[in-house]
């Protein structure tokens, strides 16, 4: 008979505890035993669900079989949402685990199109697949194209080099590789490109295997020309920059520039705000001029308005000249700016510096001097306390990847012009005196 679990009562206290020994022996081999036979009883249960990977493949074959003539009977539709990963499992008799697979299997097979969110829709004529572009971009990147002359001083302040910067940063953000093809390793002059460069550069650029092109237009380049490297290939395009309409372009929109410089003025407590312009017919400065009235107008200070324009030196070869030319013309409007305003806008950063530089060389006191927002770079004010109100490069680089993206997931998509603020640096002052009689009290 089998001892019971529990200490045996005997007249010997050492056969007590020795029998109570073996007994819990006994009692830790049974349980060992029953937990052995429910594990091997739960092995059984599952084998049904387990499925190996020849039966698998077996069974998806099986299913596509019986999904093609549910097709051919016009079960399913082209474009139309499909069931459910376990109504599939359920309507061709095989475990959910094979049924869960199905729609990838389908999917490799190119049948099917997977929207994340949306569900599975079986593919056809008019059908496009969202993934397949996005799985495109990832794993070819984008090319980017523009010149730049890595050996000039001041390149690392160039535009295009900060774009291009902004552009691999927003690459690496998304997981997508960036690739980089500099047109000034052919094109060593900044001459007009000839015609055995330019087929050069066309079989160069053929040559990347990527989802789509940005292009950062040089100011100094052929665009008629450069246009043309980009007309044999079948990739999406787009340009940042004047490229004559030829593809997608995102441009500066001066006309906001000039209201956004004005309103960060007034946002800062500015009431008499001057426009230092340049005496042109270029339509950059219209529009910087036409968004400073507009602004002014919004804010009920139209009745402030003081535009002076300066001589524009368009034939200057160098801005060293440029700023040469302009000294005499913009430190002689300065005394009478200052009487009538707190704060001015400036045409281009080289006004700026001269307003700087007239300020040190009259020894301008804190108190008197003006505020400004400057248009285009900060390259000439280094060393001088600026801050940025809107930088176009980084702005313009991010513009372009999102287009760029957009034609990627729906070549369809409209091209035209896409307008970003232009780039402008702001110095302040203190001065923020209000304006009676025209004059700064």
């Amino acid at each position: 008979m089998r001892p019971r679990c529990g200490i045996l009562k005997t007249e010997s206290g050492s056969m007590n505890w020795l029998a109570g020994m073996a007994e819990k022996a006994y009692c830790m081999r049974i349980s060992t035993y029953q937990q052995g036979r429910e594990m091997k009883s739960s092995k059984k249960k599952n084998e049904g669900t387990r499925v190996s990977g020849q039966r698998k493949e077996a069974m998806l074959r099986k299913i596509e079989e019986a999904f093609l003539a549910d097709l051919g009977t016009g079960v399913y539709r082209v474009g139309e949402a499909l069931p459910s990963l376990r109504e599939i499992a359920s309507r061709y008799g095989v475990p959910y685990r094979v049924g869960s697979e199905f729609y990838q299997y389908l999917h490799r097979r190119g049948k099917v199109i997977i929207v994340p969110r949306q569900g599975v829709f079986l593919a056809g004529e008019g059908v496009a697949d969202p993934l397949r572009p996005s799985v495109q971009l990832k794993r070819k990147g984008i090319l980017v194209v523009t010149r730049i002359e890595t050996d000039h001083p001041y390149a690392k302040y160039n535009d295009n080099v900060k774009q291009l910067y902004a552009l691999e940063s927003e690459c690496a953000t998304a997981g997508v590789p960036m690739h980089f093809y500099n047109l000034h390793w052919r094109e060593q002059s900044r001459g007009a490109i000839s015609d055995e460069t330019l087929v050069a550069y066309q079989e160069d650029i053929a040559g990347y295997d990527v989802a789509g092109i940005i292009h950062l237009v040089d100011g100094n380049c052929d665009k008629a020309r450069v246009s043309r490297i980009f007309t044999k290939t079948a990739l999406p395009v787009v340009v940042v920059g004047d490229l004559h309409g030829a593809f997608p372009e995102v441009l500066s929109d001066e006309t906001q520039s000039g209201h956004l410089a004005t309103a960060h003025l007034v946002g800062s407590g500015h009431e008499k705000i001057g426009f230092i312009a340049y005496e042109t017919s270029n339509a950059w400065m219209r529009q910087r001029i036409a968004g400073y009235h507009a602004a002014l107008k919004e804010y009920g200070l139209e009745g402030n308005a003081w535009v002076v324009k300066v001589p524009y030196p368009e034939h200057a070869r160098s801005t060293s000249e440029f700023e040469e030319i302009l000294r005499p013309d913009v430190h002689a409007i300065l005394p009478d700016a200052m009487k009538r305003c707190s704060a001015v806008l400036c045409a281009s950063d080289v006004i700026g510096k001269l307003i700087l530089n007239y300020e040190r060389d009259q020894a301008v006191g804190a108190d008197r001097r003006l505020a400004f927002v400057t248009f285009d770079d900060r390259i000439l004010f280094r060393g001088y306390d600026m801050s940025a109100v809107s930088h176009t490069p980084e702005m313009e680089a991010r513009t372009a990847y999102q287009l760029l993206v957009r034609r990627i997931m729906n070549p369809d998509a409209a091209g035209g012009k896409t307008r970003v603020p232009g780039t402008l640096f702001v110095r302040q002052s203190s001065r923020r005196q209000r304006v009676e009689g025209g004059l700064l009290k």
